[in-house]
């Protein structure tokens, strides 16, 4: 399967189950062109994207609030960015990124 939308590399993915409220499954990618991307990942459709101002992003780590199973309503995305900034943003307020180093 081929998700196309980014404009440069991919440096990260994760498969969000289907423990939404909605049912579907979801996939996030962080790129090097400043955005994250969230997927269906039954149709291949691109349902959010992210732009964040910090700068291209490098790594991306998503960290669930509870014990069970990834919940994108109870997820946070950590990033870090080539300019060496760190942030966290919940994918509840995807527009906000909260800086920590």
């Amino acid at each position: 399967n081929t998700f196309a939308g980014h404009q440069f590399t991919i440096y990260n993915c994760a498969f969000l189950g289907a423990n939404r409220r909605d049912g579907r499954s979801l996939i996030i990618t962080a790129s090097n062109d400043c955005t994250v991307k969230l997927w269906d990942a039954a149709t291949e459709e691109c349902v959010q994207t992210n732009f964040f101002n910090a700068g291209r992003i490098t790594s991306m780590s998503v960290v669930q609030k509870t014990a069970e199973k990834c919940n994108e309503e109870e997820a946070d995305v950590y990033l870090g960015f080539l300019s060496g900034m760190v942030g966290v943003y919940s994918l509840t307020d995807a527009m906000e990124l909260h800086p920590l180093v």
